[in-house]
């Protein structure tokens, strides 16, 4: 898959061990190179479990060919996780490019893992950490949310009250 390929060529490329975990399936462990492994977890529903997975993580890889509006990249942001993901459907809206995250925008694999290299080599890791943290209290908070489907349901209401 890409994002295997991708993470793959990422650990070669950083000379350093990269270890993915893929949450929602099960399989045996994939040691494919002294830089890369592949652990799968299986699917999650207790949310503690879930955050602890979150925050042993460095960075949420999101590779979709298509998407809605992903929760995933929200949980990750909110456990100041930064977020790669491919520009598909509503994951730009969820994304402050180069301030919580980055958009992928090519389907090589090499190239998206030189890509992520030179991102990560640059960044303030804590500063985007709390930047993420930030964005979710800011954007995607209970009461945000809330309050934003209510004046949506509101100019819903009203417009179908004035036709």
């Amino acid at each position: 898959s890409l994002m295997y390929d991708t993470l793959k060529e990422l650990g070669n490329r950083l000379k350093r061990k990269v270890i993915f975990l893929c949450i929602g399936e099960k399989a045996d462990p994939i040691i494919a190179s002294p830089y890369f492994s592949c652990n799968f977890v299986g699917h999650i529903r207790e949310t503690a479990k879930l955050n602890d997975l979150y925050n042993s993580s460095d960075f949420y890889l999101h590779l979709a060919k298509a998407d809605t509006f992903p929760n995933t990249i929200l949980e990750a942001q909110s456990c100041g996780i930064p977020v790669f993901a491919n520009p598909v459907c509503g994951i730009p809206e969820q994304i402050n490019e180069g301030q919580t995250g980055w958009l992928l925008r090519d389907i090589l694999p090499e190239r998206l893992a030189e890509s992520i290299k030179s991102k990560i080599a640059s960044i303030d890791y804590s500063l985007v950490s709390t930047n993420c943290r930030n964005h979710i209290l800011e954007n995607f908070s209970e009461e945000s949310m809330v309050s934003n489907y209510r004046q949506y349901y509101k100019e819903i209401l009203f417009k179908t009250l004035n036709k």
